[in-house]
């Protein structure tokens, strides 16, 4: 009788293991989906106003609309430091959230083929911040300065982005 109550708590023990397993994966799952999703609505409500000489000021809703501020594609285009402050404060936000979702997947149960699908739905964002942070650095972006700022200051202000840039290339490079 012991010999067979002894077995009866293995497989017991073994069931409860592979139901807390399931219950982990499932949690793990809503709260990706539930931050990929604040991650997307975060991005797609950032407004670039973009400034073209030609065509007036053209509202843009997401962080996708970046390569519009590219002035060696867009010599015309610019955007006012004040929308800029705005654009690259929502880009730190967005760049942090990913970095949490990214961490919570890492240490997921789910199998990796799950967290390799819900990866590449982040990267996306990454890629926009990213050519955000380079156009910036490498003063690709039409910036007009508003009454108090002399131009110089615009390009120093932001320059403690290595840090953020390094982390997202790591991010990139990275795979389940």
């Amino acid at each position: 009788m012991s010999l067979l109550s002894v077995i009866l708590l293995y497989f017991t023990f073994k069931e409860q293991r592979n139901f807390n397993k399931v219950q982990r994966a499932s949690n793990d799952y809503e709260i990706l989906t539930k931050l990929r999703s604040d991650i997307s609505a975060l991005n797609e409500n950032i407004s670039i106003p973009v400034i073209n000489n030609k065509s007036g000021v053209i509202s843009h809703q997401g962080m996708s609309y970046i390569e519009e501020l590219r002035k060696n594609n867009n010599p015309n285009n610019s955007i006012q430091e004040k929308d800029f402050d705005h654009l690259y404060k929502g880009a730190i936000e967005i760049a942090e959230l990913c970095f949490l979702y990214y961490s919570i997947l890492k240490q997921s149960s789910l199998h990796n083929s799950v967290k390799n699908i819900f990866f590449n739905a982040i990267t996306i964002h990454l890629e926009s911040i990213r050519h955000l942070f380079h156009f910036y650095k490498n003063k690709e972006i039409n910036i007009i300065p508003g009454s108090n700022t002399a131009a110089n200051d615009i390009w120093d202000r932001y320059i403690n982005n290595k840090e953020l840039l390094t982390k997202i290339d790591t991010i990139r490079n990275d795979r389940f």
